[in-house]
């Protein structure tokens, strides 16, 4: 991979979420999916351009540019949106200061966490949109199918264009529960994880020791082998019970 490819790469990974977070402040919750393909769409441009013309010396400032415009002119060729391009053109004047990369993109991850969400959507869209991972790789984190993920994504986006989310930070007064659901998203904590898990490891550990010790022969020696024996197929217990436990977890769970 070249140089170039190598940033960009790396914008990718680090910055996408960031942008699409300040491009759907900008044009509203109802374009999050065009945010997200406009974006997509400056990195092709900076692909297509920067190996000729060179890296610009912000990449960021000129990706975010160039991806404003490209949702400009997709708002012109829309007539029914037409009135509200001057708005939008006003708001991305240089006179106006931009906000915080990072305040926008918490206003972004609440949007995500919103309460009026369901919880697996709220998990697989913020991993999604306010953190740039992309359908395979959370589909690949809960064990289950591309497709399911991408429903659960396509109908939150459904639910924020219609019940018309903001992106915006909550008001002090519903902070507290505004945050709740986020560490829920982020975080979370179902007791059966914590209580099933610990007994169903425990078991096999015990179990294999048990069968193990039972089996002994050939006295010093002999104990030692088991001992290895012991550890070894636990060890192999555990993962296998872990990833079972946990895989039939996260289908209940979401």
């Amino acid at each position: 991979m070249s140089e170039v490819g190598v940033l960009l790469d790396h914008l990718f990974r680090r910055e996408s979420a960031r942008m699409v977070a300040t491009l759907a402040s900008i044009f509203g919750s109802r374009n999050i999916e065009m945010a997200e393909e406009v974006v997509q769409e400056a990195l092709v441009r900076a692909l297509q351009l920067w190996p000729f013309q060179g890296v610009p010396e912000n990449p960021r400032a000129w990706l975010i540019q160039v991806a404003r415009r490209l949702a400009v002119d997709r708002f012109r060729r829309e007539t029914t949106l037409a009135a509200k391009v001057s708005e939008i053109e006003r708001r991305m004047e240089p006179s106006q200061p931009d906000p915080e990369p990072v305040e926008e993109q918490l206003a972004m991850m609440f949007l995500c966490c919103h309460p009026e969400l369901p919880r697996a959507s709220r998990v697989a869209l913020t991993l999604k949109v306010a953190a740039g991972f992309s359908v395979a790789e959370i589909a690949r984190a809960f064990l289950t199918s591309e497709e399911t993920i991408a429903q659960r994504i396509v109908r939150a986006k459904r639910q924020i264009r219609e019940q018309n989310l903001a992106i915006e930070m909550p008001e002090k007064r519903e902070m507290a529960d505004r945050l709740d659901s986020v560490l829920e998203a982020l975080y979370p904590q179902d007791p059966w994880m914590g209580l099933l898990k610990p007994f169903f490891l425990g078991f096999a550990i015990v179990s294999i020791s048990c069968h193990v010790g039972l089996r002994t022969r050939g006295g010093t020696q002999g104990v030692g082998r088991a001992v290895t024996t012991a550890v070894v197929a636990s060890s192999v217990a555990v993962l296998a019970v872990d990833f079972f436990i946990t895989r039939l977890l996260i289908t209940l769970m979401y």
